[in-house]
């Protein structure tokens, strides 16, 4: 079942796919309330994220093994 979201958090990890594996780059968000996982498909890269950026995020997700997993969201970067 899909839920609505509209939050910040902070950009804790990064992961890039590997050269054989499908492209999805994951992004690990610390909330206020708990993690949140969001993955960009198709994509092998993101030039305007990194580590420690506070964002803001918001689209549909799906919980699986107790994770929020975030798909293509729409996302904003905050300024420091």
């Amino acid at each position: 079942m899909k839920h609505w979201i509209d939050t910040e958090g902070k950009v804790s990890a990064i992961s890039y796919p590997g050269a054989t594996n499908s492209p999805a780059v994951k992004v690990h968000l610390e909330t206020a309330d708990r993690p949140l996982e969001i993955v960009f498909l198709s994509y092998r890269t993101l030039h305007a994220l990194d580590i420690g950026q506070t964002i803001k995020v918001s689209g549909y997700y799906v919980e699986q093994q107790g994770i929020r997993t975030l798909y293509n969201p729409r996302y904003c970067i905050e300024s420091k």
